[in-house]
């Protein structure tokens, strides 16, 4: 899903940095995400008391975390206040700082939008397209992933469907859609649905020069009452992540 960076260790005369600490809780966070998402997606269901567990678990990974950082600019203030580090090696310290809050940043995002998956804030019994979160993955080719959460609420009837999506938008100031074309990973009868509580649906799209997206529309076919269709539309800036909004 997403992977951290092996941190490098600063030996100071004697003073053992709280890195390996902090690489050991990132890539428990990182299995812990991974595992969670990946049962969802692949099994199309899951236990909502173990379910609770890991959302728990990984508040208190964060936590632990955001204490080592801390501990480790203390560190950093420490040893620049007696000279044992050269200005490289302090410089070192201190981009780790900055790339391990950085991960807490990213972890904190996952764990919104898993949380949105177990305590929704809509709480209207049946399918309902729950979230989407929008990622760069090269903002000059203007290439980004997105992931959309399709939730059942208060049934366990196993849901199988079709998910279609389009990027709604403007180009030259003609209203314009784009479809199937820009999307890598989306198959022609829209991605397959199966699930009994909840589904991840992961794809990529890649927007056409000159065209500027505003929403994300989904539509979902199969899942419903009759042959009506569930549809949400999502504003695209407010569910792009923060990074790519600069």
């Amino acid at each position: 899903m997403f992977s951290f960076r092996s941190p490098r260790v600063v030996v100071v005369q004697n003073q053992r940095l709280p890195w390996v600490m902090i690489g050991v809780v990132a890539v428990v966070v990182a299995t812990l995400l991974w595992f969670v998402f990946d049962y969802g997606r692949e099994r199309g269901g899951f236990d909502s008391a173990e379910a609770v567990k890991q959302q728990r678990d990984l508040q208190n990974t964060i936590a632990a975390l955001e204490s080592e950082r801390a501990q480790l600019k203390k560190e950093l203030s420490r040893i620049h206040r007696s000279g044992q580090v050269d200005g490289v090696a302090a410089e070192v310290v201190r981009q780790r700082v900055l790339a391990s809050q950085d991960e807490v940043a990213h972890i904190k995002e996952e764990l919104a939008f898993y949380r949105n998956i177990v305590s929704p804030e809509d709480r209207a019994r049946g399918v309902n397209i729950q979230s989407l979160k929008l990622n760069p993955v090269d903002l000059e080719t203007r290439h980004f992933t997105y992931r959309i959460a399709m939730v059942q609420l208060l049934d366990s009837r196993r849901v199988t469907g079709r998910m279609r999506v389009r990027v709604s938008g403007t180009h030259d100031g003609v209203a314009t859609v784009l479809e199937r074309s820009a999307f890598a990973q989306q198959p022609d009868k829209g991605h397959k649905l199966g699930f009994k509580s909840f589904q991840i649906v992961q794809g990529s799209v890649r927007l056409t020069p000159g065209f500027v997206p505003e929403a994300v529309e989904i539509e979902v076919s199969g899942v419903g009452k009759g042959d009506t269709p569930l549809r949400r539309s999502f504003d695209w800036r407010r569910n792009l992540a923060p990074s790519a909004q600069n």
